[in-house]
């Protein structure tokens, strides 16, 4: 759970310094949808791979773990 929510932070942080370089620009900047974009993408791909890595230790250790799915089919969606 925490490695999930530090990927959320570090989510927050990048956009904030995208609108922080964008603010110092006077003309606006193109390209930070598409920053954002790969930001929101990585972003997912990395909450998946965590999700996935959890119910694998989870099922292994213990049972399968049914609070884990609807977290982890809306990260994949």
């Amino acid at each position: 759970q925490y490695a999930i929510l530090l990927t959320m932070v570090l989510t927050v942080l990048v956009k904030y310094v995208l609108h922080a370089l964008d603010l110092r620009h006077d003309n606006p900047w193109d390209a930070k949808a598409v920053y954002m974009l790969y930001t929101e993408l990585f972003t997912g791909f990395v909450k998946v791979l965590l999700y996935v890595a959890f119910m694998t230790i989870m099922i292994k250790v213990h049972t399968f773990p049914l609070f884990a799915i609807r977290p982890m089919y809306l990260a994949m969606r």
